[in-house]
């Protein structure tokens, strides 16, 4: 049987079946106040993930994206252009599971500053919490949850 290299949320790789696949769409929103990036943490290993997640099966990704922000960090956003794309294998160890996402990352744009996570439906099952205002000068690469990396370089850290 053919096996896939996926990351894990520890940055480390593992291969798994091809036949385990769960294949999934996602959204995630770089939502910026002056020097300041809107982000959550990983529960599992401290790190920083922009907000965003999931698109359910039929979903507009805009409305995803706005839906994923507004229960992960309790604001709305404006949503601007689709900055980035990338698809990559995904191993989640809590569940066992594996994933091909399909990421699309988009430029927001906030309606209010003040964040909560007490919108999250489900938060005990949820990956991330505890979402914050972070200054861009105080962030390194090693606050950045693995995966996010590309990302982080050329749109945070401004490496071309």
């Amino acid at each position: 049987m053919k096996k896939v290299k996926c990351l894990t949320l520890d940055g480390s790789y593992v291969y798994k079946e091809v036949d385990s696949v769960i294949e999934r769409d996602c959204a995630y929103g770089l939502i910026r106040n002056e020097a300041d990036i809107l982000f959550v943490k990983s529960k599992s290993t401290g790190r920083y993930w922009l907000p965003g997640g999931g698109i359910d099966d039929g979903e507009d990704p805009i409305e995803a994206l706005k839906r994923e922000i507004w229960e992960e960090c309790g604001i709305e956003v404006m949503i601007a252009e689709r900055f980035f794309s990338k698809e990559h294998y995904f191993y989640y160890e809590p569940f066992d599971e594996v994933y091909f996402c399909k990421s699309a990352y988009y430029g927001c744009t906030p309606k209010s500053l003040k964040v909560t996570d007490e919108f999250m439906p489900n938060p005990d099952e949820e990956e991330t919490n505890n979402p914050e205002w972070v200054p861009v000068e105080s962030l390194t690469m090693d606050d950045i949850q693995f995966g996010m990396e590309d990302v982080a370089e050329k749109f945070i850290f401004g490496k071309k």
